[in-house]
Formats: structure tokens, sequence, C-alpha cells
């Protein structure tokens, strides 16, 4: 009975405020801002750009590009300055691999855990999806099966300088 008396009030109390004017407060205006793609996922776009371009060892163009030359020339088309020889000059700093990869970070392979072998880009490190240039594929979106011949030699993940 005493729960019946507390629904009562709410319920009246609920259908005089539906009859309250909203009120506005005025000089404000409703803004929408666009959100940017982050630098990760405009290296991913630009990335993608180049799927179904052949490999060429030390190729940094749509003619023909290599893994390094893929992480180049999306980082240029995307607006980034970066040297073709950046990949290559990557160490296999062990401390990165404490940090979760993220979103157009560049996962290192290696085949002795000393000299960067590959390199990727990260399009989704969480379903394990990366872009790269492989020797006989050319450029294409990977997933990097769990004890496949790459999974085995990746190293770390590192940010593009």
């Amino acid at each position: 009975m005493r729960n019946m008396g507390i629904y009562s009030v709410l319920a009246c109390l609920l259908s005089l405020t539906a009859c309250i004017p909203e009120q506005k407060t005025p000089g404000l205006i409703n803004v929408s801002i666009p959100v940017l793609p982050s630098r990760g996922h405009l290296l991913v776009q630009s990335a993608e750009t180049f799927i179904g371009t052949e490999y060429r060892w030390g190729g940094t163009e749509r003619t023909g590009i290599d893994c390094s030359g893929l992480i180049y020339a999306a980082a240029r088309q995307a607006g980034f300055a970066v040297r073709r020889t950046t990949t290559r000059r990557m160490q296999l700093d062990y401390q990165d691999a404490l940090t979760p990869p993220l979103v157009g970070d560049l996962p290192l392979f290696s085949h002795d855990g000393k000299k960067v072998a590959h390199v990727g880009i990260w399009k989704d490190p969480e379903k394990l999806l990366m872009v790269h240039s492989g020797s006989s594929t050319g450029v294409i979106v990977s997933y990097l099966r769990p004890k496949g011949y790459w999974s085995t030699r990746l190293v770390v993940s590192k940010k593009l300088p």
C-alpha cells in the first residue's frame, strides 16, 4: 500500500514536468565539430590506396613497391615527412613491446631478432590485420595468423617517427 502512494506521487510529478516548457540558453549555438582521423588512420588510408601494387625490391612507386617503400610512400602521401630508410634504421627495441600497438603503428619483423627484415602498417592490431607489401603478394591487407610465417617473426611495433 505504501509503495502505491510513492508511485502515485512520482506519476504526478512526471506529468507536471511534461508541461514545463524547455528552456534554452540564449546565445548558445549547437555546433558539430568534425572528428579528424588520427595520424595512424591517415597512414592506413594512404597505404590502402596502394593495394594491388606489385612488389619490387627498392620500389617506392605505384609501378612497384617493397615493404619499407610502402611506409615511405604512404607516409609522404598522408603528408608526413619521413626518409626512405626510416624503417631500415629502426632498432628492435624490446622496450616498445610493453606498449600495445595502435592503428598505424609499424609491426617490425626479424629472422634473427637483431635486424629488421620486414615491416607493415597495423590496420587493426586487435584483429591482427596489417597492410604490407610482400614479395609474393604485392600490397595487400593480411591477417597475421597465429603461428604463421610472419607472426612467429614479429618482434615489436613502433610508431612512425
